[in-house]
Protein backbone atom coordinates (compact mmCIF):
# COMPACT_ATOMS: atom_id res chain seq x y z
CA UNK A 1 0.00 0.00 0.00
CA UNK A 2 0.91 3.74 -0.13
CA UNK A 3 2.23 3.74 3.15
CA UNK A 4 4.60 1.57 2.66
CA UNK A 5 6.97 4.47 1.04
CA UNK A 6 6.36 6.76 3.61
CA UNK A 7 10.18 7.25 5.24
CA UNK A 8 11.09 5.33 8.60
CA UNK A 9 10.68 6.96 12.35
CA UNK A 10 12.70 6.28 14.78
CA UNK A 11 10.98 7.19 18.53
CA UNK A 12 13.10 7.25 21.24
CA UNK A 13 10.87 6.80 24.85
CA UNK A 14 11.72 6.16 28.09
CA UNK A 15 10.49 2.42 29.08
CA UNK A 16 7.73 3.62 31.39
CA UNK A 17 5.72 5.43 28.41
CA UNK A 18 5.83 2.47 26.36
CA UNK A 19 2.68 0.71 24.90
CA UNK A 20 4.01 -3.35 24.82
CA UNK A 21 0.82 -4.26 22.47
CA UNK A 22 1.27 -1.52 19.97
CA UNK A 23 5.16 -1.45 19.38
CA UNK A 24 8.03 -3.91 20.18
CA UNK A 25 10.57 -2.70 22.69
CA UNK A 26 13.88 -3.26 22.89
CA UNK A 27 16.81 -2.26 25.16
CA UNK A 28 20.01 -0.44 23.94
CA UNK A 29 23.44 -0.04 24.72
CA UNK A 30 23.36 1.97 27.79
CA UNK A 31 21.80 -0.69 30.19
CA UNK A 32 22.51 1.68 33.47
CA UNK A 33 19.70 4.05 31.83
CA UNK A 34 17.53 1.04 30.72
CA UNK A 35 16.24 3.18 28.36
CA UNK A 36 14.17 1.56 25.27
CA UNK A 37 14.02 2.18 21.12
CA UNK A 38 10.90 1.79 19.35
CA UNK A 39 11.72 1.40 15.52
CA UNK A 40 8.97 2.06 13.44
CA UNK A 41 9.55 1.95 9.94
CA UNK A 42 6.13 2.70 8.78
CA UNK A 43 4.81 5.70 11.06
CA UNK A 44 1.48 4.83 10.35
CA UNK A 45 1.50 1.40 12.35
CA UNK A 46 2.04 3.60 15.67
CA UNK A 47 -1.43 5.78 14.93
CA UNK A 48 -4.22 4.00 15.97
CA UNK A 49 -7.76 5.72 15.70
CA UNK A 50 -8.01 9.58 14.83
CA UNK A 51 -11.04 11.39 15.85
CA UNK A 52 -10.69 15.00 16.41
CA UNK A 53 -8.60 17.26 13.49
CA UNK A 54 -7.90 20.91 14.09
CA UNK A 55 -7.29 23.32 11.92
CA UNK A 56 -4.41 25.28 13.05
CA UNK A 57 -4.42 28.21 10.28
CA UNK A 58 -7.21 29.59 8.08
CA UNK A 59 -6.91 26.84 4.82
CA UNK A 60 -8.66 28.01 1.47
CA UNK A 61 -10.41 24.13 1.26
CA UNK A 62 -12.79 25.78 3.25
CA UNK A 63 -16.24 23.62 2.84
CA UNK A 64 -13.55 20.68 1.98
CA UNK A 65 -12.64 20.09 5.55
CA UNK A 66 -15.22 17.28 6.65
CA UNK A 67 -14.08 15.18 3.67
CA UNK A 68 -10.03 15.61 4.58
CA UNK A 69 -10.93 14.49 8.13
CA UNK A 70 -13.23 11.56 7.03
CA UNK A 71 -10.36 10.46 4.40
CA UNK A 72 -7.45 10.89 6.65
CA UNK A 73 -9.24 9.15 9.58
CA UNK A 74 -9.85 5.99 7.07
CA UNK A 75 -6.47 5.93 5.35
CA UNK A 76 -4.68 5.91 8.98
CA UNK A 77 -7.31 3.36 10.56
CA UNK A 78 -6.77 0.82 8.01
CA UNK A 79 -2.77 1.42 8.07
CA UNK A 80 -2.66 0.24 11.89
CA UNK A 81 -1.60 -3.30 13.30
CA UNK A 82 -4.30 -5.61 13.65
CA UNK A 83 -3.39 -5.83 17.62
CA UNK A 84 -4.22 -2.58 17.78
CA UNK A 85 -7.67 -2.13 16.36
CA UNK A 86 -9.57 -3.67 19.67
CA UNK A 87 -9.40 -0.46 21.20
CA UNK A 88 -12.86 0.69 20.05
CA UNK A 89 -15.74 -0.03 22.16
CA UNK A 90 -13.92 -2.73 24.97
CA UNK A 91 -11.23 -3.53 27.06
CA UNK A 92 -8.79 -5.75 25.87
CA UNK A 93 -10.57 -9.02 25.17
CA UNK A 94 -7.84 -11.13 26.49
CA UNK A 95 -8.89 -10.09 30.44
CA UNK A 96 -12.93 -10.63 28.83
CA UNK A 97 -13.46 -7.32 30.64
CA UNK A 98 -15.98 -5.75 27.79
CA UNK A 99 -17.78 -2.21 28.72
CA UNK A 100 -21.69 -2.52 28.58
CA UNK A 101 -23.69 0.29 27.57
CA UNK A 102 -25.91 2.32 29.63
CA UNK A 103 -26.79 6.07 30.35
CA UNK A 104 -27.51 5.45 33.83
CA UNK A 105 -24.18 4.60 34.92
CA UNK A 106 -22.15 7.15 36.40
CA UNK A 107 -20.54 10.02 34.82
CA UNK A 108 -17.99 10.85 37.66
CA UNK A 109 -14.97 8.92 36.96
CA UNK A 110 -12.57 8.40 39.83
CA UNK A 111 -8.97 8.80 38.81
CA UNK A 112 -8.11 7.97 42.74
CA UNK A 113 -10.69 5.66 43.91
CA UNK A 114 -12.89 6.42 46.91
CA UNK A 115 -11.18 3.63 48.69
CA UNK A 116 -8.49 5.66 49.19
CA UNK A 117 -9.59 9.10 49.30
CA UNK A 118 -11.43 7.48 52.72
CA UNK A 119 -8.11 7.04 54.30
CA UNK A 120 -7.36 10.85 54.20
CA UNK A 121 -10.29 12.13 55.63
CA UNK A 122 -11.36 13.77 59.00
CA UNK A 123 -13.56 12.74 61.97
CA UNK A 124 -16.80 13.80 59.82
CA UNK A 125 -15.82 11.34 57.25
CA UNK A 126 -15.13 14.51 54.98
CA UNK A 127 -11.93 15.28 52.53
CA UNK A 128 -10.57 18.66 52.42
CA UNK A 129 -9.77 19.65 48.84
CA UNK A 130 -7.08 22.01 48.10
CA UNK A 131 -7.19 23.54 44.73
CA UNK A 132 -4.05 24.98 43.74
CA UNK A 133 -4.96 26.79 40.55
CA UNK A 134 -8.10 28.73 42.12
CA UNK A 135 -6.35 29.26 45.40
CA UNK A 136 -9.59 27.73 47.63
CA UNK A 137 -9.96 24.83 49.97
CA UNK A 138 -13.25 22.79 50.95
CA UNK A 139 -14.24 19.79 52.72
CA UNK A 140 -16.05 17.71 50.76
CA UNK A 141 -17.70 14.06 50.59
CA UNK A 142 -14.81 11.39 49.02
CA UNK A 143 -17.63 10.91 45.61
CA UNK A 144 -17.03 14.66 45.02
CA UNK A 145 -13.14 14.55 44.98
CA UNK A 146 -10.70 12.83 42.83
CA UNK A 147 -13.08 12.69 39.58
CA UNK A 148 -13.54 14.11 36.51
CA UNK A 149 -16.41 14.14 34.50
CA UNK A 150 -16.83 11.02 31.47
CA UNK A 151 -13.12 11.02 31.95
CA UNK A 152 -13.36 7.18 30.94
CA UNK A 153 -16.11 7.40 28.62
CA UNK A 154 -15.47 5.52 25.06
CA UNK A 155 -16.35 6.90 21.65
CA UNK A 156 -18.36 3.16 19.88
CA UNK A 157 -18.43 2.87 16.24
CA UNK A 158 -21.83 2.85 16.38
CA UNK A 159 -22.22 6.25 17.95
CA UNK A 160 -23.45 5.70 21.33
CA UNK A 161 -20.76 6.63 24.96
CA UNK A 162 -19.81 3.69 26.92
CA UNK A 163 -19.14 4.78 30.74
CA UNK A 164 -18.96 1.31 31.92
CA UNK A 165 -14.56 1.24 32.11
CA UNK A 166 -14.50 2.59 35.92
CA UNK A 167 -16.99 -0.06 37.04
CA UNK A 168 -16.62 -2.95 34.94
CA UNK A 169 -12.52 -2.54 34.47
CA UNK A 170 -11.14 0.05 37.21
CA UNK A 171 -13.20 -0.84 40.09
CA UNK A 172 -13.68 -4.55 39.46
CA UNK A 173 -10.11 -5.88 38.81
CA UNK A 174 -8.10 -3.19 39.91
CA UNK A 175 -9.62 -0.92 42.50
CA UNK A 176 -11.45 -3.82 44.48
CA UNK A 177 -8.30 -6.11 45.17
CA UNK A 178 -5.93 -3.51 45.63
CA UNK A 179 -7.74 -2.09 48.57
CA UNK A 180 -7.72 -5.48 50.51
CA UNK A 181 -4.19 -5.79 49.98
CA UNK A 182 -4.16 -1.85 50.80
CA UNK A 183 -6.05 -2.95 54.07
CA UNK A 184 -3.37 -5.54 54.82
CA UNK A 185 -0.71 -3.26 55.00
CA UNK A 186 -2.56 -0.31 56.96
CA UNK A 187 -3.57 -3.45 59.34
CA UNK A 188 0.48 -4.42 59.27
CA UNK A 189 -0.68 -7.52 58.08
CA UNK A 190 2.23 -9.36 55.46
CA UNK A 191 0.30 -9.59 52.51
CA UNK A 192 0.24 -13.12 50.77
CA UNK A 193 1.89 -12.73 46.84
CA UNK A 194 -1.34 -12.51 45.07
CA UNK A 195 -2.69 -9.46 47.47
CA UNK A 196 1.06 -8.03 46.53
CA UNK A 197 0.32 -8.53 43.15
CA UNK A 198 -3.12 -7.05 43.59
CA UNK A 199 -1.11 -3.80 44.98
CA UNK A 200 1.29 -3.68 42.24
CA UNK A 201 -1.32 -3.70 39.84
CA UNK A 202 -3.05 -1.02 42.04
CA UNK A 203 0.00 1.22 42.06
CA UNK A 204 1.07 0.84 38.31
CA UNK A 205 -2.99 1.69 37.70
CA UNK A 206 -3.07 4.60 40.04
CA UNK A 207 0.14 5.77 37.95
CA UNK A 208 -1.46 5.27 34.72
CA UNK A 209 -5.27 6.70 34.99
CA UNK A 210 -4.54 10.39 36.20
CA UNK A 211 -5.49 13.46 33.78
CA UNK A 212 -2.21 14.16 34.51
CA UNK A 213 -0.64 10.80 32.94
CA UNK A 214 -3.17 10.49 29.84
CA UNK A 215 -2.36 14.28 29.35
CA UNK A 216 1.36 12.84 29.04
CA UNK A 217 0.26 10.09 27.00
CA UNK A 218 -1.28 12.30 24.76
CA UNK A 219 1.89 14.47 24.24
CA UNK A 220 3.58 11.64 23.24
CA UNK A 221 1.74 10.56 20.62
CA UNK A 222 0.69 13.60 19.38
CA UNK A 223 3.93 14.78 17.51
CA UNK A 224 3.68 10.92 15.74
CA UNK A 225 0.96 11.37 14.60
CA UNK A 226 1.07 14.73 13.15
CA UNK A 227 4.23 13.23 11.41
CA UNK A 228 2.23 10.83 10.08
CA UNK A 229 -0.32 12.72 8.56
CA UNK A 230 2.67 15.68 6.99
CA UNK A 231 4.43 12.50 5.60
CA UNK A 232 1.25 10.65 4.12
CA UNK A 233 0.14 13.52 2.51
CA UNK A 234 3.75 13.69 0.50
CA UNK A 235 4.69 10.35 0.26
CA UNK A 236 1.53 7.88 0.30
CA UNK A 237 -0.47 8.16 -3.11
CA UNK A 238 -3.62 6.16 -2.31
CA UNK A 239 -4.05 8.77 0.91
CA UNK A 240 -3.15 11.88 -1.65
CA UNK A 241 -5.78 10.07 -4.28
CA UNK A 242 -8.77 9.59 -1.99
CA UNK A 243 -8.35 13.24 -0.66
CA UNK A 244 -8.41 14.73 -3.88
CA UNK A 245 -11.67 12.83 -5.58
CA UNK A 246 -13.19 13.61 -2.39
CA UNK A 247 -11.70 17.23 -2.91
CA UNK A 248 -13.19 17.17 -6.40
CA UNK A 249 -16.65 16.02 -5.35
CA UNK A 250 -16.91 18.99 -3.15
CA UNK A 251 -16.69 21.29 -5.47
CA UNK A 252 -12.76 22.01 -4.93
CA UNK A 253 -10.97 23.95 -7.55
CA UNK A 254 -7.51 22.39 -8.53
CA UNK A 255 -5.74 25.59 -6.86
CA UNK A 256 -7.73 24.77 -3.45
CA UNK A 257 -6.50 21.02 -3.65
CA UNK A 258 -2.65 22.26 -4.12
CA UNK A 259 -3.27 24.33 -1.02
CA UNK A 260 -5.04 21.96 0.88
CA UNK A 261 -1.59 19.72 0.73
CA UNK A 262 0.19 22.34 1.12
CA UNK A 263 -1.31 23.19 4.09
CA UNK A 264 -1.01 19.77 5.28
CA UNK A 265 2.88 19.38 4.72
CA UNK A 266 3.54 23.43 6.68
CA UNK A 267 1.99 21.61 9.18
CA UNK A 268 -1.13 23.71 9.01
CA UNK A 269 -3.34 20.73 9.96
CA UNK A 270 -2.80 19.48 13.35
CA UNK A 271 -4.50 16.07 14.83
CA UNK A 272 -5.41 15.05 18.73
CA UNK A 273 -5.54 11.55 19.79
CA UNK A 274 -8.82 10.88 20.81
CA UNK A 275 -9.66 9.61 24.12
CA UNK A 276 -10.13 5.49 23.40
CA UNK A 277 -6.17 6.05 21.42
CA UNK A 278 -5.03 7.31 25.48
CA UNK A 279 -7.03 5.31 27.45
CA UNK A 280 -5.97 2.13 25.45
CA UNK A 281 -1.90 2.90 25.80
CA UNK A 282 -2.64 4.41 29.29
CA UNK A 283 -4.32 0.06 30.04
CA UNK A 284 -1.80 -1.00 28.12
CA UNK A 285 1.13 0.16 30.24
CA UNK A 286 -0.23 -1.45 33.62
CA UNK A 287 0.63 -4.70 33.53
CA UNK A 288 4.33 -3.81 32.34
CA UNK A 289 4.92 -1.48 35.33
CA UNK A 290 3.13 -3.50 37.81
CA UNK A 291 6.15 -5.89 36.72
CA UNK A 292 8.60 -3.27 37.45
CA UNK A 293 7.37 -2.40 40.38
CA UNK A 294 7.14 -6.04 41.63
CA UNK A 295 11.15 -5.55 41.14
CA UNK A 296 11.63 -2.81 43.95
CA UNK A 297 12.05 -3.42 47.71
CA UNK A 298 9.14 -1.89 49.35
CA UNK A 299 8.69 -0.36 52.86
CA UNK A 300 5.34 0.81 54.72
CA UNK A 301 6.50 3.73 56.50
CA UNK A 302 4.24 4.97 59.56
CA UNK A 303 4.47 8.56 60.43
CA UNK A 304 6.05 8.97 64.04
CA UNK A 305 4.16 10.33 66.58
CA UNK A 306 3.08 14.08 66.77
CA UNK A 307 4.58 14.11 62.86
CA UNK A 308 2.41 15.95 60.49
CA UNK A 309 -0.59 14.21 58.03
CA UNK A 310 0.44 12.80 54.93
CA UNK A 311 -1.85 14.19 52.07
CA UNK A 312 -2.17 12.62 48.33
CA UNK A 313 -2.38 14.48 45.22
CA UNK A 314 -4.32 13.86 42.26
CA UNK A 315 -1.18 12.23 40.56
CA UNK A 316 0.20 10.25 43.65
CA UNK A 317 2.50 7.88 42.29
CA UNK A 318 5.51 9.77 42.62
CA UNK A 319 8.79 9.20 41.27
CA UNK A 320 12.26 10.57 42.17
CA UNK A 321 15.63 9.97 41.28
CA UNK A 322 18.00 9.39 44.36
CA UNK A 323 21.55 10.38 42.71
CA UNK A 324 20.83 11.79 39.63
CA UNK A 325 18.28 14.32 41.21
CA UNK A 326 17.46 16.48 37.95
CA UNK A 327 18.04 13.90 35.18
CA UNK A 328 15.04 11.78 33.38
CA UNK A 329 12.29 9.93 35.32
CA UNK A 330 11.41 6.22 34.84
CA UNK A 331 10.31 3.13 36.99
CA UNK A 332 13.72 1.32 35.65
CA UNK A 333 16.12 3.62 36.83
CA UNK A 334 18.10 1.63 39.50
CA UNK A 335 18.19 4.84 41.42
CA UNK A 336 15.07 5.33 41.54
CA UNK A 337 12.49 5.94 44.71
CA UNK A 338 8.89 5.72 43.99
CA UNK A 339 6.67 6.74 46.93
CA UNK A 340 2.62 6.76 47.46
CA UNK A 341 0.71 7.42 50.40
CA UNK A 342 -1.40 4.98 51.33
CA UNK A 343 -3.43 6.99 54.49
CA UNK A 344 -2.45 10.30 56.50
CA UNK A 345 -0.37 8.15 58.35
CA UNK A 346 1.32 5.30 56.16
CA UNK A 347 3.25 5.52 53.05
CA UNK A 348 4.15 3.05 50.47
CA UNK A 349 8.09 3.85 49.40
CA UNK A 350 10.05 1.04 46.98
CA UNK A 351 13.58 1.43 45.95
CA UNK A 352 15.81 -0.83 44.30
CA UNK A 353 17.26 -2.49 47.38
CA UNK A 354 18.07 -6.12 48.73
CA UNK A 355 16.27 -7.58 51.03
CA UNK A 356 12.03 -8.40 51.98
CA UNK A 357 9.38 -6.07 51.92
CA UNK A 358 9.02 -4.30 55.54
CA UNK A 359 7.09 -2.16 57.79
CA UNK A 360 9.00 0.94 59.59
CA UNK A 361 8.92 4.11 60.42
CA UNK A 362 9.95 7.61 58.82
CA UNK A 363 12.35 9.66 59.81
CA UNK A 364 11.81 13.07 61.41
CA UNK A 365 11.12 15.66 58.64
CA UNK A 366 10.47 12.71 56.31
CA UNK A 367 6.74 13.07 56.11
CA UNK A 368 7.05 16.88 55.34
CA UNK A 369 9.48 16.32 52.07
CA UNK A 370 6.82 13.42 51.10
CA UNK A 371 4.23 16.23 51.19
CA UNK A 372 6.26 18.54 49.56
CA UNK A 373 6.75 15.86 46.92
CA UNK A 374 2.82 15.75 46.88
CA UNK A 375 2.19 18.87 45.78
CA UNK A 376 4.83 19.32 43.41
CA UNK A 377 3.38 16.04 41.52
CA UNK A 378 0.10 17.69 41.83
CA UNK A 379 -1.94 18.76 38.33
CA UNK A 380 -4.13 20.68 40.59
CA UNK A 381 -5.88 19.19 43.71
CA UNK A 382 -4.38 17.99 47.13
CA UNK A 383 -6.29 16.02 48.73
CA UNK A 384 -5.78 16.16 53.31
CA UNK A 385 -7.56 15.06 56.31
CA UNK A 386 -7.45 18.83 57.34
CA UNK A 387 -8.08 22.32 57.12
CA UNK A 388 -5.13 24.94 56.79
CA UNK A 389 -4.57 28.29 55.78
CA UNK A 390 -0.92 27.39 55.74
CA UNK A 391 -1.33 24.01 54.10
CA UNK A 392 -3.27 25.79 50.70
CA UNK A 393 -0.30 28.36 51.03
CA UNK A 394 2.05 25.27 49.84
CA UNK A 395 -0.02 23.65 47.42
CA UNK A 396 -0.67 27.07 45.66
CA UNK A 397 3.39 27.70 45.90
CA UNK A 398 4.67 23.72 45.17
CA UNK A 399 2.50 24.49 42.04
CA UNK A 400 3.89 23.63 38.62
CA UNK A 401 7.12 22.72 40.31
CA UNK A 402 6.91 18.90 39.67
CA UNK A 403 8.73 16.63 36.89
CA UNK A 404 8.10 17.88 33.06
CA UNK A 405 7.57 16.31 30.12
CA UNK A 406 9.68 17.52 27.39
CA UNK A 407 9.35 16.48 23.41
CA UNK A 408 12.15 17.09 20.77
CA UNK A 409 12.19 16.11 17.27
CA UNK A 410 15.70 16.04 15.55
CA UNK A 411 16.85 15.07 12.07
CA UNK A 412 19.80 12.39 11.83
CA UNK A 413 20.72 11.04 8.17
CA UNK A 414 17.58 11.63 6.91
CA UNK A 415 15.89 10.42 9.66
CA UNK A 416 13.48 11.75 12.17
CA UNK A 417 13.79 11.40 15.66
CA UNK A 418 11.03 12.03 18.44
CA UNK A 419 12.52 12.04 21.59
CA UNK A 420 10.12 11.94 24.80
CA UNK A 421 11.32 12.30 28.24
CA UNK A 422 9.90 13.20 32.06
CA UNK A 423 12.46 14.80 33.67
CA UNK A 424 12.78 15.83 37.52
Amino acid sequence: MGGRCIPPILLNSSEHLISKSLISPRPIAHERERALVVRAFDPLSVVITVAVFLQASPSQCGQACTAIIESIHEFLHRSITPAARFMVCCVNPEKMVLCAVGNSISRRHHYIPQGLLNQFTDKNGRVWLYDGEENRRYATATINAGQVKDLYTLDRPDGLRDRNLENLFFSAHIDGPGHIAIKALLDKQVPDDEQMRDFFIFLAAQYHRTPAALERVSALIEPIENESLRRAAKHAPEFCEKVTAMLRAQGATEADIVECFASIERGAWKIKPDTNTILQLAIDHIETTACVLAKLRWGFAEVPDGGPSLVISDHPVSLRRLRNRTGPLGFAYPDVEVTTPLSSQIVALGRYEDGPNRFCRLVAGAADFINAQQMRNAKRFVYANHGSDDLLKSVVGFRGTGPQQRTMQTTVDGRLFITNTLSS
